[in-house]
């Protein structure tokens, strides 16, 4: 029997230094990320093993290096590159969604953060 699932992880907070103006990318911000990563987990119950599922220890290590080692000009890349990322070093992992936050971005108006979701599948 197949059993589906989701590993998630909700406010993953670190910083960053992603965005289009030049001093986003010289002065760390805060980024918040949101992953849920979807995999049969028919092992993990049978065996109750972490080796049979997602570290998600390990899924956070990989999205805050992700985020502290590069700098991109979109929140777009920025979660792709975090989604691919994930799908490569979890070959059991078939889809992962990804949400960053930008908190308080530097705009004229006062917004607590703004966002993008997108979905990595393995294959596609």
């Amino acid at each position: 029997m197949i059993k589906r699932g989701v590993v998630s992880v909700q406010g993953l907070s670190c910083f960053g230094r992603h965005g289009v103006l030049r001093h986003e990318q010289i002065v760390p911000q805060e980024f918040v990320v949101d992953l849920e990563l979807e995999l049969n987990l028919a092992s993990a119950i049978e065996f109750d093993s972490v080796d049979a599922t997602v570290d998600y220890s390990k899924a956070c290590r990989v999205a805050v290096e992700v985020i502290e080692s590069n700098s991109f000009s979109l929140i777009e890349t920025l979660a792709h590159t975090i989604g691919v990322t994930l799908i490569a070093e979890f070959a059991s992992v078939d889809r992962v969604m990804v949400k960053v936050q930008k908190v308080a971005p530097p705009m004229q108006f006062h917004i607590a953060s703004i966002s993008v979701s997108l979905a990595v599948e393995r294959g596609k």
